[in-house]
């Protein structure tokens, strides 16, 4: 995601957006599938907020997952505690609060999986702005995120009817989209050393939008010419009676 920069400052690029593309450019989907919660979705999202202990009893966050947000010290980024709080406890834990405040309020009962959602959505909307906000504005920019989202996922992929039963781009794209220019609303100096709009530099939030309108455009390029080349070899979808089948027992005769 389009971030402003700097040594030691998080930085991450688009993810979602491709995979929107990359399902828009293979097919377009009669019916939405309905997600059901399984152990696996928990623990992949449980995943995100592991960390790994020493023997002398100190910890450290695995850099897999929070080395996007400037925890790993390789990066350079010494604001590890203000990084956390903005990512789990201010984002992170807002977004599926938000998210399953919609559910209930919406469809009469939030759900888990709607809780594991909206905390990923929290996690892709805060990273561009983790080590530029205070805990104040994480919090709202897991709100946001979460709120994006949730219309992507429910209002939005039924209106266009692309095919994305893991909500990639609803999650990464949107969510990624809104916390992108959100960050160049509530970026502060003090922190980031790149003040936003909140302090008065409007042409922040233009510099990010473009920015992140920028990174789409190059997804949706590059998506579109790796998927025709392969789609010059073998196919991009496998048969409807193998999914209907399901793909472990179609292609490895054996079910996951």
């Amino acid at each position: 995601m389009f971030a402003p920069t700097e040594a030691g400052k998080p930085v991450v690029c688009y993810s979602g957006d491709d995979t929107v593309f990359e399902y828009i450019y293979k097919f377009v989907s009669d019916g939405l599938y309905q997600p059901g919660v399984t152990r696996g979705e928990i623990l992949d999202t449980g995943t995100l907020y592991a960390a790994r202990f020493n023997d002398d009893g100190t910890g450290e966050w695995l850099p897999l997952v929070y080395g996007q947000n400037g925890l790993d010290e390789s990066n350079g980024f010494t604001d590890q505690g203000d990084v956390l709080i903005n990512t789990r406890a201010a984002a992170d834990i807002m977004a599926a609060l938000v998210w399953c405040a919609l559910e209930w309020v919406l469809r009469g009962k939030p759900t888990v999986l709607g809780a594991a959602s909206g905390a990923i959505a929290g996690l892709v909307a805060i990273t561009p702005a983790a080590g530029f906000v205070g805990p104040q504005a994480a919090f709202a920019l897991g709100a946001a995120g979460a709120v994006a989202a949730y219309f992507a996922v429910t209002a939005l992929k039924s209106a266009l009817k692309y095919d994305d039963s893991l909500d990639a781009f609803g999650l990464h794209g949107v969510a990624g989209f809104a916390g992108a220019v959100l960050t160049g609303v509530f970026a502060v100096e003090a922190i980031g050393g790149t003040p936003g709009a909140i302090e008065g530099n409007w042409m922040l939030v233009w510099t990010q939008t473009w920015g992140a309108l920028a990174a789409a455009a190059w997804c949706a390029i590059a998506t579109f010419v790796i998927l025709f080349l392969i789609g010059r070899v073998v196919k991009l979808r496998i048969e409807e009676e193998d999914e209907v089948t399901g793909v472990d027992i179609a292609l490895h005769g054996e079910s996951a």
